[in-house]
């Protein structure tokens, strides 16, 4: 990474009902689970505007948006282990 280039941050999303592979993909998310009718995305966004444009697709994919929470960088460490 450059000087110039912000870190990844991650959020889990938390959508209502399920959500296509194609959606997750247009989502730029990297994993999914669903649970009692609700789906759950990881999605790096490296600042801001990057996360509004993510919200915004899931607007245009008529997405009923529950939850969007930063995933702490040690949370993400523990999961690979």
């Amino acid at each position: 990474m450059n000087a110039t280039q912000s870190p990844l941050q991650i959020y889990k999303i938390r959508l209502d009902g399920p959500l296509t592979d194609a959606a997750v993909r247009a989502l730029g998310g990297t994993r999914r689970g669903n649970v009692e009718g609700e789906t759950t995305i990881l999605v790096p966004v490296r600042d801001r505007a990057e996360l509004h444009s993510v919200l915004q697709r899931l607007e245009q994919l008529g997405l009923d948006l529950i939850a969007v929470m930063p995933v702490p960088p040690r949370a993400i460490s523990a999961d690979r282990e």
